[in-house]
């Protein structure tokens, strides 16, 4: 079962995380997080949580349009290996210079255990980049569902494919471009 209280972190100016609200540490509970607990990430760069330039080009805007007084709203999937969930994401300017992420639970679906989705494992073979948006794979440079990954299983029969690595598919970057264009934070 997800959280349903909205989860919340905020960053200062520096792009430190200053605040994260009681449900953060709830879901990294309920997800064997507990590297990302809030004892754990508090007075920590965002940076350091955000993987490929540009997934970290992007939220460098989205964190400039904030700033500028912007209000920026996505939607994204963020599964465990037993559920699929979707959340709805805001980004907006609060008092004290701050930029606070708000992540409120939208829907979710129970599914077989997936491994793919389980705890990294730092000696993996094969690294499969996963859109942080929509939470497709790139696999041989065709962003696919973890579902069509499932389908094609078979063709990773012996690598330990079971690693991701956060980026941006292209469509979801475009998506996210526009909506920076649309808050009229473009560069």
């Amino acid at each position: 079962m997800s959280v349903a209280q909205p989860i919340v972190y905020r960053i200062d100016p520096r792009a430190e995380i200053v605040f994260v609200n009681s449900a953060w540490d709830e879901f990294a509970q309920q997800n064997e997080g507990t590297e990302a607990r809030s004892d754990s990430i508090l007075n920590q760069s965002i940076w350091s949580f955000i993987q490929g330039a540009t997934l970290r080009g992007l939220y460098h805007q989205v964190i400039e349009c904030a700033r500028r007084g912007s209000i920026l709203k996505f939607s994204f999937r963020c599964d465990s290996p037993t559920l699929v969930r979707w959340y709805d994401m805001k980004v907006a300017p609060i008092e004290g210079n701050l930029v606070e992420f708000r992540s409120t639970f939208v829907r979710e679906r129970e599914r077989s255990p997936e491994p793919l989705l389980k705890k990294a494992d730092p000696n993996a073979k094969l690294v499969l980049e996963a859109c942080s948006i929509c939470l497709k794979l790139n696999l041989a440079g065709e962003w696919i569902t973890i579902e069509e990954l499932l389908a094609k299983r078979p063709m990773l029969e012996g690598e330990d494919a079971d690693r991701l690595h956060h980026g941006i598919c292209n469509d979801c970057f475009e998506e996210m471009r526009t909506k920076i264009e649309q808050a009229h934070c473009g560069r």
